[in-house]
């Protein structure tokens, strides 16, 4: 007597609204110490944090410049995850975390 074994296999389809991880993508950047002494970090920002759910950066001069000798400055980056806008600010020598978990 001959037995045929027939194979089941199952297929599982996830929504990707529903199980998708969002990542980070920097709008602006900016590292100042006041309105008329700041610079632009958005390119840098976006080279280390776009695409990654999680992104640690430390608000130093090496960053992007220093704007102002001898003042404090603020790392200050708009970002979105998905469809949610976000910010975080962090102070000089301080990590500013971007985080889409």
């Amino acid at each position: 007597m001959l037995r045929i074994a027939t194979l089941v296999t199952a297929t599982l389809i996830f929504s990707h609204s529903a199980y998708a991880q969002e990542v980070i993508k920097v709008s602006r950047a900016e590292y100042a110490a006041d309105v008329s002494n700041s610079a632009d970090c958005t390119d840098k920002l976006g080279q280390l944090c776009d695409g990654k759910s999680r992104c640690v950066v430390k608000a130093t001069n090496s960053l992007c410049g220093d704007p102002k000798d001898g003042i404090v400055k603020t790392l200050t980056v708009e970002f979105s995850c998905g469809k949610t806008g976000k910010q975080v600010s962090a102070r000089e020598n301080s990590n500013a975390t971007l985080n889409c978990q």
